[in-house]
């Protein structure tokens, strides 16, 4: 697949998490690394904008492409993480009757690893988008989206 699809995929999941945050907001035990994720989207979705609108303007060649797929196919595939979680969460609701939300959310990541935590997944996004934003090809971020990048990763 190439960066261009790659990104718009990663937009589309991105609106996804947001409307399912939407929908689960409110719910008794909802960690607040959820809301520190969703309050972090608009950052990722801004990013990945501005590196789509840059592709779009630019003739990539094969380097080109090889040398940016890496970090929008990590970018893509933590975001697709990142929805599976909140949409367990949001349809474990209905299962946890007598077990808190926060007990779910931990049984069902302790397979899973750590990586897979919610906080671990949007730094990690966070990351990469960096590393997309500060990649010569298309210096896509302003200072102070890069600023907000940087601030967002600490």
């Amino acid at each position: 697949m190439d960066p261009l699809s790659i990104i718009a995929s990663t937009l589309a999941i991105v609106q996804a998490i947001s409307m399912i945050y939407k929908a689960i907001q409110h719910l008794s035990g909802l960690p607040n690394k959820f809301r520190e994720v969703n309050r972090n989207l608009p950052l990722m979705q801004s990013t990945l904008n501005l590196a789509r609108d840059q592709l779009l303007g630019l003739p990539l060649d094969e380097p080109s492409k090889i040398a940016i797929q890496p970090m929008v196919s990590a970018c893509k595939e933590k975001a697709k993480a990142l929805q599976d979680i909140f949409n367990k969460v949001g349809k474990g609701v209905k299962s946890t009757k007598d077990g808190s939300l926060l007990d779910f959310y931990c049984n069902y990541l302790r397979p899973l690893g750590k990586a897979h935590r919610v906080e671990n997944l949007i730094q990690s996004i966070l990351q990469d988008l960096d590393a997309l934003a500060t990649n010569q090809l298309f210096k896509t971020a302003t200072r102070s989206q890069m600023a907000q990048l940087k601030e967002a990763i600490n």
